[in-house]
């Protein structure tokens, strides 16, 4: 969000992002916007939503991998990962880095995805992982003649023991 205080008159973009679940379909979720007024204080708002499959054959950018984990085991450094997009549309994408938890990870990308050619999105954990875990997500926006956007979960645990295969 731009803004976090409005005057009268004034607007701001606001972000909501959500977890859509595993089921394609409408979605709708719900915010609150609180608001000081002498009559009501806050204003509910619907957001709707069509979730399709993982797998979008109708957007031409191809993502990989679809989940970025970085579990270790204890007393080891979680390592940084590499995200990889490419683009095999005739259409030219600005990438530009919507939302992620920096204060967890640090995020380098570059700026545009060519018509055929790939980019590399480094994401480096921070020192300050929590050990009970984390389940958090990045959010990337391509810009071409439509906007859209593209959120691949981040995943840490720490494990007391590799976990062995069972027989």
């Amino acid at each position: 969000m731009k803004k976090t205080e409005l005057a009268i008159g004034d607007s701001t973009e606001l972000l909501v992002s959500y977890h859509s679940g595993i089921a394609p379909g409408r979605v709708n979720k719900y915010a609150t916007i609180s608001y000081e007024d002498t009559t009501t204080h806050t204003q509910r708002i619907t957001l709707h939503a069509q979730v399709v499959p993982k797998v979008d054959t109708t957007f031409k950018v191809e993502l990989s991998p679809s989940t970025l984990d970085f579990s270790v085991i204890k007393g080891e450094k979680p390592k940084e990962k590499k995200l990889y997009l490419k683009n095999m549309d005739v259409e030219k994408y600005k990438v530009s880095l919507v939302d992620y938890p920096e204060e967890y990870f640090k995020i380098s990308l570059g700026k545009n995805l060519k018509p055929g050619k790939s980019m590399k999105v480094e994401v480096k954990p921070k020192k300050n992982l929590p050990e009970e875990g984390l389940k958090r997500s990045l959010t990337l926006e391509l810009e071409g003649e439509e906007k859209t956007k593209i959120t691949v979960p981040l995943v840490f645990s720490s494990a007391a023991t590799p976990s062995s295969p069972k027989k």
